[in-house]
């Protein structure tokens, strides 16, 4: 199992509009892929912002993990963490997302803190930060994520 922290549903502290059963169903239909750069962007046209959009489905969903393998493109997304990461009283899931060119020598691996802001609301990714950062050389990292300026707390 991949998530690290649970976060505790009777928690009335925190905001959840992110499911416990069916998460990663769930990511699969609802992560704007458009909230954070990947190599899907210049495959999509307006209105294009979801894995299905672009004909893919997943080729192996386990807990906490979702996998999307093309003939030249693998994508892995892996649930670090869910828990309200930025301190704004609503739930957020840290996500590794992982995309790598199978012939080509593209490779990014990011770790992503996103939300959901309401019931009907996507997934977004709202900041990020690359794998391995060490948090302590910034102040406004948490945990190897990048939290914008305007989202910081005094």
């Amino acid at each position: 199992m991949l998530l690290s922290s649970v976060s505790d549903p009777s928690d009335t502290q925190t905001l959840s509009y992110i499911p416990f059963e069916g998460l990663e169903q769930f990511i699969v239909e609802r992560l704007d892929l458009t909230t954070f750069r990947n190599s899907l962007g210049p495959l999509r046209s307006a209105g294009m912002r979801h894995f299905s959009d672009m004909g893919l489905i997943p080729t192996e969903i386990s807990e906490g993990r979702i996998v999307f393998e093309t003939e030249f493109w693998y994508y892995c997304l892996e649930v670090l963490e869910r828990r309200d990461v930025n301190g704004d009283g609503i739930e957020d899931l840290l996500i590794r997302f992982t995309d790598d060119s199978i012939e080509g020598t593209y490779l990014t691996v990011y770790v992503y803190l996103m939300t959901c802001f309401s019931e009907d609301s996507d997934l977004i990714a709202i900041a990020y930060g690359p794998s391995g950062y060490n948090s302590e050389r910034d102040p406004g990292m948490i945990e190897g994520i990048v939290i914008p300026y305007s989202e910081q707390r005094q």
